[in-house]
Formats: structure tokens, C-alpha cells, sequence
């Protein structure tokens, strides 16, 4: 660090100029009125640079579309899905506000701020928090690339409400009439899905070769998914929603099925396959099959696909109460997530264990309250 006096050529007034170098580059520059004043400048950046924390502040004029793009292509390890949904929060959300502002000069009062205007725009609780993800990871990405000290995000808190859908369970008799509805080559699958629960992704992702035998019978070795990006229509092959691969059993209405389909064919072809023997994604699997029209026809307007996941669970739980078993099935990480979304099933359960309860007791007397002389409650 250098402070230099400098007197004016034409007016003769004398100032103070700090220089601030990290080697030989100066990173920062400021001039001063007093000598006093250059010195403290120059004792407070000593004692800020002195520190393991310290950030070039040069580093943080960039804009905070540049490090965007560089934190948006570094996102290569996560499922392609999200990496879509994630450039489109920047592109729709975040760059037209932020997209040219310096790193440095983003604060968290502005953040608060752009998340009341989306707010008065009427975009959704769950893409405003989404949105704020995002912008979190890109402010982190700088001040781990050393661009700032601290991420104004970081206490800025999302916004609540947007109550998530409830699933709907579906009975036998409500699947057999949708199921009349659908076309041929597309009762398989969602049998399939009604009854063991796996995700449509995961029956994409299903070939021929998933299919062994077991002591138990047929078993689908479930280890890849096909999604489909809602932003550009492509489909992506990857892993499992949970990254670990698992087992279920084939329904024994498919095992005939499933014995034909298998028989001579090649194990890399996909197990269920449009008309035209193609791989099914999500988003042809709900056109081809008509589900809109068909869920209509057969009085069940509300019904989504993913809601035979929600029949599954339901009636998995309700039968056999292990909700170990049902995580395993329905490729939960922890048990812990299979109550908080499917927990409410289980209290039919609990109502049955008070009743057993109550019927190993017989008539005991005695429960009636006992009246007192006086008492205005009885």
C-alpha cells in the first residue's frame, strides 16, 4: 500500500492518494482531503486484507450474469430436469433485475424487494422460492470464488403459502373404470403404477432386462428413469429420483404379460412401448393415452397420473402397515418421508387398534359420570 500527496496544478489544493496492491496490481484506488483520513483508509484495508476472508473488492464489479453463466454450466451433476428448471428461474426471474447488476452492490433489502414485485405479479409461492434458490446459488458460487465476503441472500426469507395438492387414492373399482378407457398398450403401466407405486419416470426407464426371476416370482430391478423436460420437450435418461437402485415385485395380473413380452426379446428394448414399439416418456404417455379424456370418461376428472403412486401408497399401508417395507417399495430415502406424505392413511389403522383394545375390555361398568347433588353440569 502506497499513499501519495498530490497538489493540484491549477488550483494548488494538496489531497492524499491511497493505493491498495495485492503484488503488483492495484486493486483499489481512493483519494482523500487529509492526511489523517488517507491513513486510517489505508489501516483499516491493512487490517481487513490481513484477514483469511478478505475479497479483492475489484473481483466483485462483475455482474452477476457472468458468474450465472459460470455457476449454470458447473451444474453438470445434477439430473438435467433440474438444471432446466434452473436456467429458466434466471431467465425468467432473476437476469432482467439482476442480470446487470455488479456482484458488490446486490443487497439483501433489493432481494427482499424483487420478491414482493414477483409477488404482485402473481407468480407462484413455489417459483419464487424456487427462484430464490437459485439466486442464492449463484451469490454463493461468487463468494466461494472469492468475487464476495458474505451472500446477501442468505437471510432473506422465502415466502410461504402455495399448499401443495393432496394426492388422490383411487379404489379398485375407480382404477378398473379408467383402465376401460385407456387404450390397450397402456393398461400395463398403469397397473403397474397403481399397484406397486413406482413413478412414471421410473416405468420409462423400465427394459427388457430389468426382469429376473426370484424364489417369490417375477421382480423389476428398477435403475434408471426417463424424464421429460416441460421447457424444451426433451427427454433425459438418468438415475432414480432416490440415486439408489431397487426392486419391486411384478403384480401377478401382469405375470402373463409379462412372460409374453419378455419371451425372445432383446433385454436392452424398452419393457412397455407405445403403438409403434417406442420408448414412453412422461409427456407422451399422458398424450397417447388420452388420459385427460379417459380420467373424464370415467368420472374422474381430478386424477392425475401421478396419483396412482398416491393408490399404491395408500393401499399399501392400509393392508400392511410396515412402513419400512412401503419406503423400500415406493423408493423413499427414510420411512420419515413416507408418513409425512402418507401418514394420514395409517390412522384408519390406529382407529382399528383402539377398537381391539375396547373389544378385549367387554362391558366394564362404572363410566357413567357420577351425579352430584348441586352440581348445574349434570
Amino acid at each position: 500500500m502506497t499513499i501519495s500527496r498530490l497538489v493540484s496544478t491549477r488550483t494548488g489544493k494538496v489531497t492524499w492518494r491511497v493505493r491498495i496492491k495485492q503484488g503488483r496490481a492495484v486493486v483499489e484506488s481512493a483519494t482523500f482531503s487529509t492526511l489523517s483520513e488517507a491513513k486510517l483508509f489505508e489501516s483499516t484495508r491493512r487490517t481487513q486484507m490481513s484477514r483469511i476472508d478478505w475479497v479483492d473488492p475489484a473481483r466483485g464489479r462483475v455482474s452477476l450474469g457472468e458468474v450465472a453463466e459460470e455457476y449454470l454450466a458447473s451444474r453438470s451433476n445434477v439430473a438435467p430436469l433440474t438444471q432446466g428448471t434452473d436456467k429458466q428461474m434466471y431467465r425468467q426471474h432473476i437476469g432482467p433485475t439482476f442480470g446487470k447488476r455488479a456482484l458488490a452492490r446486490i443487497t439483501a433489502a433489493e432481494i427482499t424487494e424483487w420478491l414482493g414485485r414477483l409477488a404482485d405479479r402473481e407468480v407462484a409461492p413455489s417459483t419464487r422460492r424456487r427462484a430464490l434458490a437459485v439466486l442464492r446459488g449463484i451469490l454463493a458460487h461468487a463468494v466461494a470464488d472469492r468475487r464476495l465476503r458474505v451472500n446477501p441472500a442468505v437471510g432473506v426469507k422465502g415466502p410461504k403459502g402455495g399448499v401443495r395438492r393432496e394426492g388422490i387414492a383411487l379404489t379398485v373399482e375407480e382404477v378398473s373404470r379408467l383402465l376401460a378407457e385407456l387404450p390397450e398398450e397402456c393398461r400395463p403401466p398403469v397397473i403397474l403404477m397403481a399397484i406397486t407405486g413406482i413413478r412414471v419416470s421410473e416405468m420409462c426407464g423400465l427394459r427388457v432386462g430389468d426382469v429376473y426371476r426370484s424364489p417369490q416370482g417375477y421382480m423389476l430391478r428398477l435403475q434408471r428413469s426417463i424424464s421429460q423436460s416441460s421447457h424444451d420437450g426433451k427427454a433425459y435418461l438418468g438415475d432414480l429420483k432416490s440415486h439408489r437402485a431397487r426392486s419391486v415385485p411384478v403384480p401377478r395380473l401382469l405375470v402373463e404379460w409379462i412372460s409374453k413380452r419378455i419371451e425372445n426379446a432383446d433385454a436392452v428394448a424398452p419393457l412397455f412401448t407405445t403403438k409403434r414399439g417406442q420408448a414412453w416418456t412422461r409427456g407422451n404417455f399422458a398424450t397417447r393415452s388420452g388420459w385427460t379424456k379417459a380420467r373424464r370418461r370415467a368420472g374422474l376428472p381430478d386424477v392425475r397420473i401421478h396419483d396412482l403412486r398416491h393408490t399404491a401408497a395408500s393401499a399399501m399401508l392400509a393392508a400392511q402397515p410396515d412402513v419400512l417395507a412401503v419406503s423400500r417399495v415406493l423408493g423413499h430415502s427414510t420411512p420419515i418421508l413416507t408418513l409425512s406424505l402418507y401418514g394420514h392413511v395409517m390412522d384408519q389403522g390406529i382407529v382399528r387398534v383402539i377398537e381391539a383394545v375396547e373389544g378385549s375390555w367387554g362391558d366394564v361398568g362404572g363410566t357413567e359420570p357420577r351425579k352430584e347433588e348441586g352440581n348445574p353440569l349434570v
